[in-house]
């Protein structure tokens, strides 16, 4: 990590950063203009399970529509396509207000 440590000024001058709770528009905006998304969820909300406690999982959602969206899930039990309704996938990464991440991966 120290390594680049020199080139962060560089970068940061280059890329625009928004501080803000992020959105469904967010992640299409994303798709829509051939990115990928990244997201924090909730895999125990994501895999309706009776457990309430949230644990934290990294997904991607390469592609959707209006009802769904599809994700590359690298979980315990890796699903490369899998296809959440967007309910669902709300109840996963909505897990605590004021939380919600999400980032662009160009591809």
């Amino acid at each position: 990590m120290l390594e680049i440590k020199p080139a962060i000024p560089e970068f940061l001058k280059k890329v625009d950063f928004e501080n803000r709770v992020a959105n469904f528009d967010d992640i299409n905006i994303l798709l829509n203009n051939g990115w990928l998304a990244g997201i924090d969820l909730n895999p125990a909300a994501l895999n309706d399970s009776a457990n309430d406690n949230y644990m934290s999982h990294m997904a991607v959602i390469f592609g959707g529509d209006e009802h769904n969206h599809w994700l590359y899930d690298p979980g315990l039990t890796l699903h490369p396509h899998r296809k959440i309704s967007q309910p669902k996938l709300a109840k996963a990464w909505f897990w605590a207000a004021g939380k919600r991440l999400a980032w662009g991966l160009l591809k």
